[in-house]
């Protein structure tokens, strides 16, 4: 009988004269590293941290146990520690590498060597943490007491033994090496290199072709380099000028470096991709090496390939569409404003649902949907432009900021149009794209995309026609990383076998083509057209606005002309020379009627009366066209509008707070009390008070005021409804 004690427990008895006792579970108990290391105690843990050369230094001992763990699962740790085993230890350990765990009769016949020689290193290599060992326990009596090694470090061992089978790595290209990883360290590595991962969807051919691309450029290795710590600095400079790959031993020799010392230099160099795992070609050399591979070495930027020419289209053939207000964004604002100004005129209730006015009206026409509805995602753009330039109090709601509306009405619609264009090209969000439900991006670089998109645009010749596809393909090809390093994007029907260069340009292709097809369009930066069974084309129109102009002065617009617009007898207005300030007063009595080179706006009793609510009165309505118009109104129009405001009568609706008082002498000191703080208060039968809430305030607030009014002289107000 031959028996080795770990930890107090015997390991390994070998009794040939006692049969062997398999556990109930058949062997099948927690075996992980992570609950193995906490159950060993903490001399224990000690004594594997002694091993490793490392020092524990946690609060507790579930910070002992985690750095332990890492430690132990590290491939570049366990592939410097197997350099220090002996011949018997290493046998050992490729015996345990399969997870199965091994009483004492099964060791010895797994175990091909003496037990006189295996034992010491059973011993070590339990103290070690390679190994460990089932006993008998409350709940299992009669298990049998077996050695083990956790899955991790079974999973370690074999990449140890697949690295030596592929030998010196000096030679093969990135690809080749990055074929050795699996998913998770592939993932660490290219998070290390600035890459944002998704999980399902970022795929291994994008990590693997952005780590390619990071390694082999000559800048990211030179800052790379430059942010490694003293010690990392002298092994990097040391093997580059070493030349061939080389032993620990050697390394160690040369720079005077412990086991410790050696290990944290080539943590630092790994983590960046700076250094990679080696073996001995031969036989009787298998032995680890330090290698830097020949493509990080020498690392050369390829060749990149001419961009594809840009495919102009005979303009003869090309069929262009109506005719749009070159400034048709900034208009289509001021519609959209006064929209929403006119459902929040009135505010009945507590609904925030109900339409703010009887006299409601359908959707108004904008310039972008005149024959239907507005583009997809138009009026949201519109909606962010109009937060961003603070027209309106919330983004969502769009409820539009009365104090701002007047400056900037009195702006041209060409200076309108450049602060639009302005804080849209400088957007971190990308507003054109988010409807777009085949298309998604995060962490894109939008304004670095906008500027190089619009840069492009202005090297094409004005008014000529290129096909859409060509020109979006030439700018990805010379633009293949303008979305940032850090961009992931799920598209619909992505070619999974794409190789990853290609995809990154088709990334670029889309977004460009999106934006293309949405804000320049909108902006009235290009033209679209199409041509029935060909491609779709564009044209640059407005080159002075594809170029950044910040800090121009404020442009006013232009001065009046004689007749801006025309009073029909058919109560049509034609819009002669538009202006931001002349759209929006006809957009507060008038419905559109038709928008061209010269726009129709159309009185009508409705638009009228919805005037009336919102505070317009036919005086001031008539006022405005007689000026504009430049002469008095038709007689049957200006005798309408009176007869329209004749025939409904306003009633002003204002809110405010009813005074339910116990006793009329109370009643009577109350008025007077809140008349003394400058409160109007109306007397009304049955001792109440009829209080006004004012214009600008809030019911709720200034119901807490008059409480504390009552309060401060003694009487107690009480709250009979919620407000």
């Amino acid at each position: 009988m031959v028996a080795v004690r770990l930890d107090g427990v015997e390991c390994l008895a070998i009794n040939y004269n006692q049969p062997v006792v398999l556990s109930p579970d058949g062997g099948a108990r927690m075996r992980n590293l992570l609950g193995r290391l906490l159950d060993r105690s903490p001399q224990s843990l000690a004594g594997i941290a002694r091993s490793w050369e490392i020092e524990l230094r946690g609060p507790d001992l579930h910070h002992d146990v985690s750095f332990l763990y890492r430690t132990l699962t590290d491939p570049w740790n366990i592939a410097l520690a197997w350099e220090g085993l002996t011949p018997v230890e290493r046998a050992v350990v490729l015996v345990f590498a399969d997870g199965v765990p091994r009483d004492a009769e099964r060791q010895t016949q797994d175990i091909d060597l003496n037990p006189d020689d295996f034992l010491p290193a059973l011993r070590k290599l339990y103290k070690a943490g390679y190994l460990y060992h089932n006993a008998a326990s409350a709940e299992e009596p009669y298990a049998p007491v077996e050695l083990f090694m956790p899955p991790e470090l079974a999973s370690m061992i074999a990449q140890v033994i697949s690295e030596q089978k592929a030998g010196n790595a000096s030679a093969e290209p990135v690809p080749a090496l990055l074929q050795r990883m699996d998913e998770a360290a592939l993932i660490e590595l290219a998070r290390e290199l600035g890459y944002s991962f998704i999980p399902a969807v970022s795929q291994r051919a994008e990590l693997a072709s952005y780590i390619e691309t990071r390694l082999t450029d000559p800048d990211y290795i030179e800052s790379a380099v430059k942010a490694l710590d003293p010690q990392a600095t002298q092994l990097w400079q040391w093997l580059i000028q070493y030349l061939l790959p080389a032993r620990p031993n050697e390394v160690r020799a040369a720079l005077g470096f412990t086991s410790a010392e050696l290990r944290t230099a080539v943590q630092a160099l790994a983590r960046r991709g700076l250094i990679w795992r080696g073996y001995g070609d031969t036989d009787e050399d298998t032995g680890l090496r330090l290698v830097i591979p020949d493509a990080i070495r020498y690392p050369k930027r390829p060749e990149p390939l001419p961009p594809p020419d840009v495919v102009e289209f005979d303009a003869s053939q090309v069929a262009t569409s109506d005719w749009i207000h070159p400034d048709a964004a900034a208009w289509d604002l001021l519609t959209l404003l006064r929209e929403r100004m006119n459902r929040s005129a009135i505010r009945l209730g507590n609904d925030p649902g109900r339409r703010a006015t009887s006299f409601g009206r359908t959707t108004p026409p904008f310039w972008r949907g005149t024959s239907g509805p507005p583009p997809t995602g138009y009026l949201a753009f519109l909606g962010y432009l109009a937060a961003g330039l603070g027209l309106v109090m919330d983004r969502d709601a769009l409820v539009p900021v009365g104090e701002r509306l007047t400056p900037w009405t009195r702006l041209s619609f060409e200076e309108q149009t450049r602060r639009m264009i302005d804080l849209w090209r400088n957007a971190a969000e990308w507003l054109e794209g988010a409807a777009v439900e085949s298309f998604h991006a995060w962490g894109a670089d939008w304004p670095g995309l906008r500027r190089a998109l619009l840069s492009s645009l202005a090297e094409l010749d004005e008014d000529r026609w290129f096909t859409l596809d060509s020109f979006a393909r030439r700018f990805a090809a010379s633009h293949p990383a303008v979305l940032g390093a850090h961009v992931t994007v799920a598209a619909a029907h992505e070619p999974v076998d794409e190789p990853p260069s290609s995809r990154q340009q088709g990334m670029v292709r889309r977004a460009a083509e999106i934006t293309l097809m949405t804000a320049c369009s909108w902006f009235g930066l290009v033209e679209l057209a199409g041509v029935p069974k060909g491609p779709l084309l564009i044209r640059v129109t407005r080159p002075s606005s594809l170029i950044a102009t910040d800090g121009q002065a404020e442009a006013e617009e232009p001065a009046r002309e004689a007749r801006p617009l025309a009073v029909q007898p058919n109560f049509d207005i034609l819009l002669l020379t538009p202006s931001p300030r002349r759209v929006w007063a006809l957009s507060a009595f008038t419905d559109v009627s038709h928008l061209d080179r010269v726009s129709i706006y159309r009185l009508t009793e409705q638009s009228v009366l919805r005037s009336l609510e919102a505070g317009v009165s036919v005086r001031n309505v008539v006022r405005f066209l007689e000026h504009q118009n430049g002469s008095p109104l038709p007689q049957n129009v200006a005798y309408s509008l009176h007869e329209w405001e004749r025939r409904h009568r306003i009633v002003g609706i204002r809110e405010s707070l009813l005074l339910d008082i116990d006793g009329e002498p109370a009643a009577g000191e109350v008025e007077r009390l809140l008349q003394e703080r400058g409160i109007a208060a109306e007397g009304l039968p049955g001792d109440r008070l009829l209080v006004s809430v004012p214009q600008d305030g809030d019911v709720a607030t200034f119901a807490e005021r008059i409480a504390r009014i009552l309060r401060d002289a003694g009487h107690i107000p009480r709250i009979l409804r919620n407000l």
